[in-house]
């Protein structure tokens, strides 16, 4: 668990960075497409761990943890359905 603990946040910082140039590699820019849903989460979870971390209010820790179960989601609708919005909105 030591282990975890130490790489748990430059892991989260690395991941909203890399979920940022994932999306414009892609894309050669900003586009609204499920990937960006899932980085908006990614970033929702990292914010409230981050101010947790700053704060150590035991409620944005709570709201940390419940995001999860939303970037799950954008995750599954990312990889399974990556047009979803472009068949919603056109």
């Amino acid at each position: 668990m030591k282990v975890l603990r130490k790489v748990h946040k430059p892991l989260g910082i690395a991941i909203v960075l890399l979920g940022l140039l994932h999306g414009l590699l892609v894309f050669g820019g900003f586009r609204l497409h499920t990937g960006t849903l899932e980085w908006f989460a990614i970033v929702l979870v990292a914010a409230f761990g981050a101010t947790f971390y700053f704060t150590k209010k035991k409620a944005f820790l709570v709201w940390h943890r419940y995001l999860i179960v939303l970037l799950l989601a954008m995750v599954l609708l990312h990889q399974i359905f990556p047009s979803a919005l472009y068949y919603l909105f056109g």
